[in-house]
């Protein structure tokens, strides 16, 4: 088969944007090096926001059959400060195994006609050279063989290191941001909680949240400044997480290590432009800063969402490059805002002296909650200037979400 897509990373962006394409009738081809159900080092919490992408891309089903657990919101805190954030009544974020999320959206993929090969890794991709040429993708084979395809689009889904993104010399610059995070999945015999927890201090995040709706299973997530810290982690990145928790949480013999560790980072990946001709790129490898907010699966399956109309109006034989401008602009007038805010609670976040006092402050105000809407992508950026102002309709098909969501379910 003469595939007209190929699409490089069978992550959230990937798998969604080619099923999304095989839906329109195209002709699909996603590679990824891993085998699936495969570990991925993640927070694994989805926000609203995402929730609501999957319910607009009819994905929310295959996600609510993991059981996810519920998350109302974000509790942070530090040695002196602790404000709770909470997305609204009704309205939750989930919080689910990224394991068992992408083998379920690439399920759905394969469902929806794309055809998947696993175990499969590129090497290269050039963009194509001029009118009527195509670009190339290089690929090596688990068994050792070597090809080269030549789709019509290729489609650089492939993450915070992506080959395509390198390929196409779409990378500005090294990480200025330097962090690496490990996490752990947690057999943890504690009351589960409908808020995730953020303890931040001393140049290191530890975050917390359910990963499942019944199931004593937590995520447990390290985020530490790689100057400081780097070699502890190095050296011995399960300790280094244990010796966290247990000055952050207390010693606890219910609580147990039963995944990971799995080291990440850095965090601070831009690009020059999503596309080169032939090529686009879509999730973490269309650039990423998201060293504290966690909203990489929402933006992954944005991406994914605002891509797959470039393309498919490209194969309908629109002009290229205009519909990859289009979508560069758009990309950067909804992602731009939320970036602005991402770095300014990086900044704040990394002076206790101002950090403390803003968040006792928003504890006293719950001002916490119009930041935690922002983040958690149901609120305007701006929202956090004018609350008041903020009058906007529910998404359409949203009040159907939630209650799917919440299902028999009290804590949403």
């Amino acid at each position: 088969m003469i595939h007209e897509v190929v699409v490089v990373g069978g992550g959230p962006s990937g798998s969604t944007i080619a099923g999304l394409l095989a839906l329109r009738g195209w002709r699909v081809l996603l590679l990824d090096r891993a085998r699936f159900p495969r570990p991925k080092p993640c927070g694994e919490c989805l926000s609203p926001g995402a929730v609501v992408a999957l319910g607009r891309l009819g994905l929310l089903d295959d996600v609510l059959a993991l059981e996810p657990a519920r998350l109302r919101g974000w509790r942070i805190r530090t040695s002196r400060a602790e404000a709770v954030g909470r997305f609204g009544d009704g309205i939750c974020g989930l919080g689910v195994r990224r394991t068992d999320l992408d083998a379920a959206l690439l399920s759905a993929a394969r469902r929806r006609g794309v055809e998947v090969e696993e175990g499969t890794r590129v090497t290269s991709v050039t963009p194509a050279t001029g009118p009527g040429r195509r670009p190339c993708v290089d690929v090596a084979g688990s068994g050792g063989t070597c090809r080269t395809l030549q789709p019509r689009i290729v489609v650089g889904a492939d993450g915070l290191r992506s080959v395509v993104a390198r390929s196409i010399g779409a990378v500005t610059r090294r990480p200025r941001l330097r962090k690496v995070s490990i996490t752990c999945g947690l057999d943890w015999d504690t009351p589960l909680d409908a808020l995730g927890m953020l303890h931040v201090d001393d140049g290191i995040t530890l975050g917390l949240a359910p990963v499942h709706r019944t199931e004593r299973r937590w995520n447990a997530t390290v985020v530490a400044d790689a100057e400081r810290y780097g070699a502890a982690v190095s050296a011995g990145p399960d300790g280094f997480a244990r010796q966290v928790m247990d000055a952050r949480l207390g010693q606890d013999r219910g609580r147990t290590i039963v995944g990971g560790p799995r080291a990440s980072g850095p965090f601070d990946w831009p690009v020059r432009r999503p596309w080169a001709s032939g090529v686009i790129l879509v999730g973490d490898a269309a650039g990423y800063f998201d060293p504290f907010t966690g909203q990489g699966i929402h933006r992954a399956l944005r991406t994914a969402e605002l891509a797959h109309g470039a393309v498919d109006r490209v194969l309908q034989g629109n002009r290229q490059e205009d519909e990859l401008v289009a979508y560069q602009k758009r990309l950067e007038r909804e992602i731009a805002p939320g970036r602005r805010v991402q770095r300014a609670i990086e900044a704040v976040m990394a002076r206790p002296r101002i950090r403390d006092p803003i968040l006792a402050g928003l504890g006293r105000s719950r001002g916490l909650d119009a930041l935690v809407r922002v983040t958690g992508d149901i609120a305007p950026v701006s929202s956090l200037v004018h609350p008041r102002s903020w009058t906007r309709a529910p998404e359409a098909g949203s009040a159907g979400v939630w209650a799917r969501v919440r299902g028999a379910d009290s804590s949403c």
